[in-house]
This record gives structure tokens, C-alpha cells and sequence, in this order.
């Protein structure tokens, strides 16, 4: 199947799977790394706010224990009828939200406020009042009329220092959401010190109505105030009292011994890297339509070279043959295109050979495109062979032609003389020799001998031996042995022959036929012809 495939519907589609891999990789890693890029600027953006709220809360309430221990030591000694007086001035100039000193049994010997008929003070958690006999001590948050309030008791004397400290200006830091998106929060925790609990001492945004929301210890939603209240003040993935993922925050306050969290949804944070997610399926999209566009493009120049070597090897396969274009790249397309022309040059080549041999054309030159060119090496066995039988044609039709006109003479005489005359006339005639005769086998006495009966184109008769017996010379040597005689060198004492050009002189190739066929003197310029009957 994948054969089928043409090359630039191959070439668009590896470049597209290319480019959709790359996009994919790219697209993957770009996101992990905005993901994790995202989280980080939220976790330090988390950090930072934690740190904020913490310093902000903290110094409120270092702020409420230093004017404690400032009472602690100043209303010692104040006449206890005017103790009253300067508790409601303190509660004024440090806006507390009352003042009272009271004994460790928490009855009131003076009070910042002037509410008659409030004699005791009760005890927020059971434990307050012995606590802060001992030391500087926080009460669990209590609402009343007035809202949500904290107490803060440590020892004077004999008796106890109260300040209540309204959480509205806590609350009020935060409120503050700037830096915390849609779904960001900070809330306060502490652990109630009867039942162990742990709970959300401030409003939440998340769910407004679950004011001092408990939550059962050692669930997941308690894991960072719990470490906050361990001073382990750290940040991470966690879950909260929603049960939902979220990036949190957690810092300790070390007043009170509450845990400051500020935490973040989870999918919030995903959110961004899913609106990264759609940039990058459309950016990917459009790196894939210009990556298709571009192979497109890359294909169809890459092609060109292709089908102009194709459509010229189909028409040489229909035995046409192009002419050569005029210019090709230098990449290996242009060569490829190059030796097709130097293909189709060669073809011409043998055609225009094949077309001039066809004519009769032998002598036509050609050369083979190389030494293995087997169509070239073909072609010139084939001029080769064709000469050959030419020549062996001309051959057969001059021997048949001259034994016609050979027959023709003998039928046209009756006696021997006029016989060879005609006959030695003919053959000289027809060999292009310059002299020949005509010999006979005489018996007629018993003894045989072979004498000259007629001759042709001797100009010194009377040098000419008239008779040879058998094995004398080389006529009779040709008579005796029935053979062939061919000689290229002739004695010195034998016949010579005489040229206007070249005078008298030798011949240089004799030729004696015998058994009834021509004998002849085959001479480069001039020759001699026997023929014995």
C-alpha cells in the first residue's frame, strides 16, 4: 500500500508527521514547564502573602502583649477606687475592647467598663484564668454582642490583668485578596485545649457561614495547621477543609498560638496552564496548515526535476527522442537530469549511426559511449557484418556473371584456337591483368606435354617458352601436382613485363590455377594468365 503512495504525497506527509511530533514535544514540554512555572509564581505569590498576613497579625498582637506587661507593672499599687478609672483611660488609648483585673477565681476588682452589675468574669475556656495566673496566656476566640473576640490575661500580683481584644482589625487583614485569584483565602486555626480540636477562627470565603468551623484532628484538611502550629512553616499541595486540591501557605502566630493559611484552589492555577493548553492547540494548528503549505510548496519543487525526467524516459520509451534542455541544477536532481539527456544524446547518436548504414553508408564514423556500450557494440558488428556480406555478395554475383560470359564464349566457337584467344582475352579483361596465356595438355604422340596455345598482351612473343613437361617450371609443377601454384617472387631469367610508367620489370605475384581452372600471373601493375585444358 505504502508503494502506491506517490512521492510528494510521501514527502507532505513525513514533513506534517515531522512537524506534529515537534509540535506535540514542544507543546508538551512548553507546558509542564508553564504548569510548574505557574504554580511557583503562585507558591511564592502565596508565600508572600502568608508573610504579610503573619507580620501584620503578629505585630497587632505583640503590640496587645507589650501593653500588658506595660500593665503588669504599672497599675501595681494603684489605689484599687481609682483602678477602675485608669483601666477604662488604658482601654481608650490602646482601644481594647475592655480592661478588667480580676482574682484567679475571675471576680472582677475593677473593669474598664462601666456596665453595672458585671462582677465576675467568666471564663472563656475553662482554663484561661489558671493559665494566665501563670504567664502571658491567649483564650480561644468567643463571640458575643459585640462580635468575635480574644482574651488576653497575664499575672499582676495577686490578681489578673484581662484585656479583650476585638478581632475586627485582624479580620480586616484578611480581607485583603489582592494576589489571590478567584478562589484564594487566608484564614486563622487554633486547637481548642479541651477537646482537641482544630478550628477556623476567622471568616472564609469560601463558605461565609462556617464561622469557628471544627475540624476532627489528624484529617488531611488539618495537615498545614498543624504544622503551623508545630513552627513548621512551610508551602505545598494539599487539601483543604473543602476536601478540594489547592496550593497552600501556613505560617505560625506565635502570640496566640494560631496557624496563619493562606491557600489557593488547584484548579484555578491548572486553569492557566489550560488556557496555555488552547494557545498551543492553536498555535499547532497553524504550524501544521503552514507546515502542510510548505511541504506542499517543497514537493512541487522537488517534483518538477522528477516529472521532467519522467515524461522524458516515457517518451523515449515510445521511441521518441527529445531534445536536450537547456539548463539544469547543480543538486542531484541535475545530475540525474543530466545523464537522462547524455541517454538520450547517446540514442540519437545510434539512430543517426543506424540511419546511415541503413543507407549504405559503411564508411559513416561512430563511437560506442563506452567500452561496455553493448547497443553501440551491437551496431558496429552489424556495419561489420553487413560489409562483409556486401563484399561476399559483389563475390558470388562476379564469379556467377563471369562464368555466364565464360559459357557464353565457348558456346560461340568450334575451334580451340579461337577458343582460347576469346577465353584469355576475357579473363584478363575481367581479372585486370596485363598479360596472360593459354595453355593445353598436348598426347597426341604418347608423351604429354603442355604447350602455349594462344596468349594476350605479350609484346616479346618469341621470349615466351611455347611447351613445359610435366613438373617443368611452374606451369608444368602446377600440372604435375594439380594445384594451385602462388608465387611473390619470381626468378630472374622469367618473363618480364613493360609498363609506360615503370618500364620493364618483374612481376611480383604469380598465380598458376590448374585442374581445368584459370592459371594466372597476378601482377601488382601488370599480371599473366595460363589456361590449361
Amino acid at each position: 500500500m505504502f508503494r502506491n503512495i506517490k512521492i510528494s504525497a510521501k514527502i507532505t506527509g513525513l514533513i506534517v508527521m515531522l512537524s506534529l511530533l515537534t509540535v506535540i514535544a514542544i507543546g508538551l514540554f512548553t507546558y509542564r514547564y508553564n504548569l510548574e512555572t505557574t504554580r511557583e509564581k503562585f507558591n511564592n505569590n502565596l508565600n508572600v502573602v502568608a508573610d504579610n498576613r503573619a507580620d501584620l497579625i503578629n505585630h497587632y498582637f505583640d503590640n496587645a502583649i507589650h501593653t500588658v506587661k506595660f500593665l503588669q507593672v504599672s497599675l501595681l499599687g494603684v489605689p484599687q477606687d481609682s483602678l477602675g478609672h485608669r483601666l477604662q483611660w488604658i482601654k481608650d488609648i490602646y482601644s481594647f475592647e475592655n480592661v478588667i483585673v480580676s482574682d484567679s477565681k475571675g471576680t472582677i476588682v475593677a473593669s474598664g467598663d462601666t456596665l453595672p452589675g458585671v462582677r465576675s468574669f467568666q471564663n472563656p475556656d475553662g482554663a484561661f484564668l489558671e493559665n494566665a495566673a501563670k504567664g502571658i496566656h491567649f483564650s480561644t476566640v468567643k463571640k458575643d454582642s459585640s462580635g468575635y473576640a480574644v482574651y488576653l490575661g497575664a499575672p499582676m500580683g495577686t490578681h489578673i490583668v484581662v484585656a479583650k481584644l476585638n478581632l475586627n482589625q485582624v479580620y480586616l487583614f484578611l480581607e485583603d485578596l489582592h494576589g489571590l485569584g478567584e478562589t484564594g483565602e487566608t484564614f486563622l486555626a487554633q486547637q481548642d485545649p479541651t477537646s482537641g480540636k482544630f478550628l477556623i477562627v476567622s471568616p472564609l470565603r469560601s463558605d461565609p457561614g462556617a464561622f469557628l468551623k471544627s475540624l476532627a484532628p489528624g484529617g488531611e484538611a488539618t495537615r498545614e495547621i498543624k504544622l503551623a502550629l508545630e513552627g513548621k512553616n512551610n508551602s505545598g499541595i494539599g487539601v483543604d477543609y473543602r476536601g478540594k486540591e489547592v496550593l497552600a501557605a501556613w505560617r505560625i502566630v506565635p502570640g496566640p498560638r494560631w496557624a496563619l493559611v493562606v491557600k489557593m484552589d488547584a484548579d484555578e492555577i491548572n486553569g492557566q496552564g489550560k488556557a496555555l493548553t488552547e494557545i498551543y492547540v492553536f498555535a499547532g494548528l497553524a504550524i501544521l496548515l503552514t507546515a502542510v503549505a510548505l511541504s506542499m510548496l517543497f514537493s512541487r519543487s522537488l517534483m518538477l526535476p522528477l516529472n521532467s525526467m519522467r515524461q522524458t524516459l516515457e517518451r523515449v520509451s515510445k521511441g521518441e527522442l527529445p531534445e536536450k534542455e537547456d539548463a539544469h541544477t547543480n543538486d542531484e536532481f541535475g545530475m540525474m537530469a543530466t545523464k537522462v539527456d547524455d541517454l538520450v544524446q547517446t540514442l540519437k547518436n545510434n539512430a543517426h549511426f543506424a540511419q546511415k548504414v541503413g543507407e549504405g553508408k559503411f564508411d559513416a564514423s561512430f563511437k560506442p559511449a563506452s567500452e561496455n556500450d553493448t547497443l553501440g557494440l551491437s551496431l558496429i558488428n552489424m556495419r561489420d557484418n553487413l560489409v562483409e556480406n556486401e563484399r561476399r555478395e559483389k563475390e558470388r554475383t562476379w564469379i556467377v556473371r563471369g562464368v555466364a560470359e565464360v559459357g557464353e564464349i565457348l558456346r560461340a566457337h568450334d575451334t580451340l584456337e579461337e577458343l582460347g584467344n576469346d577465353v584469355i582475352k576475357f579473363i584478363v579483361s575481367k581479372i585486370g591483368a596485363i598479360q596472360g596465356a593459354f595453355y593445353v595438355v598436348n598426347d597426341e604422340e604418347g608423351k604429354k606435354s603442355i604447350e602455349l596455345r594462344n596468349s594476350f598482351a605479350y609484346g616479346r612473343k618469341k621470349h615466351l617458352k611455347k611447351s613445359f613437361q610435366f613438373a617443368e617450371g611452374l606451369v608444368g609443377q602446377a600440372a604435375i601436382e594439380q594445384d594451385t601454384v602462388l608465387r611473390t617472387e619470381s626468378p630472374d631469367d622469367y618473363v618480364s613485363i613493360t609498363s609506360g610508367l615503370l618500364g620493364e620489370q618483374k612481376p611480383t605475384c604469380i598465380l598458376i590455377p590448374t585442374k581445368k581452372s584459370t592459371v594466372c600471373w597476378n601482377l601488382p601493375a601488370s599480371g599473366n594468365l595460363i589456361l590449361p585444358r
